[in-house]
């Protein structure tokens, strides 16, 4: 579980997000493109404000896999990873036209959110 949680880790989520805006700029899907700055740039600002209204503390230290300083909820993770890897889906979904890899595509990512979702930080 500690390489899943660290998938959705905010680099790798970054790096993920910087793939997708190359490929949609390539591909010039403007309009997917605009749709991910906007949900990736709403949820940072919904998390940390969501966090710092309801400041929920983190477990104690030595339960943590990793040690983080900011509040526990809502789930930075798993919220970005809907907000990133999610919409990814859709355009996976909707730009690919091989059934096979459109099957592929959303099956893997589907499964990442949902793992994502329940993995622990």
């Amino acid at each position: 579980m500690a390489f899943i949680t660290y998938m959705g880790n905010i680099y790798a989520v970054a790096i993920s997000f910087l793939i997708m805006v190359i490929l949609l700029i390539i591909l010039k899907k403007w309009r997917y493109l605009y749709s991910l700055l906007i949900s990736f740039s709403s949820s940072a600002i919904f998390v940390v404000l969501i966090k710092n209204i309801i400041g929920r503390q983190r477990p104690p230290i030595e339960k943590a896999l990793i040690v983080l300083k900011d509040f526990s909820f809502p789930s930075g993770h798993s919220y970005f990873t809907v907000a990133c890897y999610g919409l990814s889906i859709y355009f996976v979904f909707d730009i690919i036209t091989n059934k096979i890899l459109r099957e592929l595509g959303m099956s893997f990512g589907t499964r990442l959110v949902l793992v994502l979702g329940f993995s622990i930080v």
